[in-house]
Order: C-alpha cells, then sequence, then structure tokens
C-alpha cells in the first residue's frame, strides 16, 4: 500500500466528527511541505530576499500566514490569542512570527 492509498483510507474511513482533525493535519503536512520545497535540503532558504536577517525573524501579515498553514484569515483571528506566533502590534494590528510558525508546525509533526 502506498502512502496515497494510506491516506484515501484514513479519509474514508475516519468518523465524520474526525474529519476536523484529519483536514487539520492535512493542512499542516502540507505547510510542512512547502516550507520544505522553499528549501535547499538543509533548512536554508536558497533566494536571499526571503530568508530572516541574521537572526531577524520576519512578521507576516494575515493573508500571507493564512497561505503558508492552508487556512483561511478568519481561522487565524478566532485563535490569534492563543497561537505562541502571533504578534500584536496594535489593539486591532496582528502580525505572525514567520520563525515562530516553522518551530509551531515542528511541534506537530
Amino acid at each position: 500500500m502506498t502512502w496515497r492509498d494510506e491516506i484515501r483510507e484514513i479519509v474514508a474511513e475516519v468518523s465524520v466528527e474526525e474529519l476536523p482533525d484529519v483536514i487539520g493535519e492535512l493542512a499542516r503536512a502540507q505547510a510542512i511541505a512547502s516550507m520544505r520545497l522553499r528549501t535547499d535540503g538543509a533548512g536554508h532558504v536558497p533566494e536571499p530576499s526571503t530568508a530572516p536577517v541574521q537572526g531577524r525573524d520576519r512578521l507576516l501579515n494575515t493573508s500571507a500566514t493564512a497561505e503558508l498553514l492552508d487556512v483561511k484569515p478568519q481561522w487565524l483571528y478566532r485563535r490569534a490569542d492563543r497561537l505562541p506566533f502571533t504578534r500584536r502590534l496594535g489593539s486591532r494590528t496582528l502580525r505572525f512570527s514567520e520563525a515562530g510558525i516553522l518551530r509551531w508546525l515542528e511541534t506537530r509533526r
């Protein structure tokens, strides 16, 4: 059985109540795979314009973060206070730490 078959089997057999958790895990796996594709295999981003500068972190807006995590922006807004990578720049301005997102995704493997 291939990994594709295993994924299809899980999706087909899991209860409807568990589907949101399955979808969340698939989204996390997609985000991790996307980040791996953007690196050279050793964790280094090849394009200097997208890499954090000497330990500095990039703050991403809601749209970029939602795309990276493959979720809707509303999902981020609802969970902003519980996500460890959320940064508040004002009472109505959210940004998200790129390095924090990567660390958070690693804990979800």
